[in-house]
């Protein structure tokens, strides 16, 4: 099992008159909201792009939005077993650092058995961490 993330005494200290656990919490809420501005600016041309760039038939576009939510539910399952043993932080942070690699990596390589799995692998990666980021959120937040 891993280490707790934080102390509790680091948590209550303050900087510029606020604990550092509200400071944390608002971080990770601005990286995500930044995170879901770009997604949403990116995701939805995803059916476009295997549309134009490769010729995917309606029903192939179909099939691929199938398929989505589905390695999402995996993954899901496998991010919070690799948070329990590296820790929540360092879980979030790794499934983003890869889910990033995936969408670099689509860039600049072009077979369809490649793109694809790696589309999965990304869209997967970046959405899975959801539910750690909110849990290691309302860790942070006290009702206090």
């Amino acid at each position: 099992a891993a280490q707790p993330t934080f102390l509790p005494s680091d948590l209550a200290r303050p900087v510029c008159g606020i604990p550092v656990r509200w400071w944390l919490a608002g971080t990770l809420e601005l990286v995500s909201f930044v995170t879901c501005i770009g997604a949403g600016m990116t995701v939805k041309f995803f059916p476009l792009f295997f549309r134009v760039d490769y010729g995917f038939t309606p029903l192939e576009v179909c099939a691929l939005s199938l398929v989505y939510p589905l390695s999402i539910a995996s993954m899901v399952q496998v991010c919070r077993k690799v948070s329990k043993h590296l820790g929540k932080l360092n879980a979030v942070v790794l499934f983003h650092v890869l889910g990033t690699g995936c969408l670099w990596a689509m860039c600049y390589l072009r077979s369809l058995y490649v793109v694809l799995p790696l589309y999965l692998l990304r869209g997967a990666l970046m959405n899975a961490r959801g539910p750690i980021v909110r849990a290691l959120i309302m860790d942070l937040v006290t009702t206090d």
